[in-house]
């Protein structure tokens, strides 16, 4: 999961954005960057999760609001409305979150992967958790980018088996 330029003498650097109340993150790895939301042309036929594409710089990318993803109710977008952009494997996906927090270094001894013992956050699936971190006294799912990547780009293997978050 991570690379070289993630890890520096036991940190690992997060985008840590929050989203409907509760904060998350993704590995800076991950992420190609960070923009304001700008206008976006919408798609038939698409799920409503998926808001359209954007012309990033000459790359035409998908953008899903994160919000409707995981189930969360609709919240008008704000100054504070930020599209991260996740790169794997040669493709990008725009996600709209609330707001991002920080990019910060977290040492290794503030992050959790052993998520089977972790009450997750409804709507999202633990597959998509990859640890539980410890972040200025505030707890953030760290999200694994590439299976969020994959399950859009091939929603049809992600339909079955897919273990959903119970109350």
């Amino acid at each position: 999961m991570s690379s070289e330029g993630e890890k520096i003498t036991g940190e690992t650097y997060l985008v840590i954005f929050s989203l409907a109340g509760m904060d998350f993150a993704f590995p800076l790895d991950g992420v190609k960057e960070i923009i304001r939301l700008r206008p976006i042309t919408r798609l038939p036929f698409v799920p409503e999760h998926v808001r359209g594409v954007i012309n990033l710089r000459g790359n035409v990318i998908p953008v899903l609001d994160m919000r409707e993803m995981f189930g969360y109710e609709p919240m008008a977008y704000t100054k504070f409305t930020r599209v991260i952009v996740l790169h794997k494997d040669g493709s990008m996906m725009g996600m709209i979150v609330d707001r991002v927090l920080d990019i910060d270094p977290v040492s290794e001894e503030f992050i959790d992967r052993d998520i089977e013992k972790v009450k997750l956050p409804l709507g999202v699936s633990r597959e998509f958790i990859v640890a539980v971190v410890n972040w200025k006294d505030r707890i953030v799912y760290l999200l694994d980018h590439g299976k969020l990547i994959d399950r859009e780009r091939h929603p049809e293997s992600n339909e079955s088996g897919s273990e959903e978050n119970a109350v």
